[in-house]
C-alpha cells in the first residue's frame, strides 16, 4: 500500500525541507562567524595583556639596573670592596665583609612589588 500525497502536502513538505536547510545553513555560518570573532577577541586580549606585562617587566629590570649602577658608583662601597679583595682571609677583609654586608642589607631587604 502506497500512500499518495496530494499537491498541498507535497508543497508543504518541500517548503519545510527548504526552510530546515536554510535554517541549518544560516546557523552554521553564524556559528563559524561567532567562533572566529571570539577567537580573535581572545587573542587580542592575551596580546594586550602580554604587552602590558612586558612593559612592566622592562620597567622593573631598568629600575634594578639603575639600583645596581648607583651601588657600583658609590665611593664608600668601592673602598670597602677594594679592602675586601686586597687581602682575602685577613682581619681587614673580615671587617670589610661585615661593613659590606651592613651597607648592602637595606638594598636586599627592601620589599618591592613585582609584576
Amino acid at each position: 500500500m502506497k500512500v499518495r500525497l496530494g499537491l498541498t502536502p507535497k508543497l508543504t513538505l518541500i517548503l519545510v525541507v527548504f526552510a530546515a536547510v536554510l535554517l541549518a545553513t544560516v546557523g552554521m555560518l553564524s556559528y563559524n562567524s561567532g567562533r572566529t570573532a571570539l577567537r580573535e577577541a581572545a587573542i587580542s586580549e592575551l596580546l594586550s595583556s602580554a604587552l602590558e606585562k612586558e612593559a612592566a617587566l622592562d620597567g622593573w629590570v631598568e629600575g634594578r639596573l639603575s639600583d645596581i649602577t648607583a651601588l657600583t658608583q658609590s665611593p664608600s662601597l668601592q673602598a670597602v670592596l677594594q679592602s675586601f679583595s686586597s687581602a682575602p682571609g685577613s682581619s681587614t677583609a673580615s671587617a670589610a665583609r661585615e661593613l659590606l654586608a651592613r651597607e648592602l642589607r637595606p638594598q636586599v631587604n627592601v620589599k618591592r612589588e613585582y609584576v
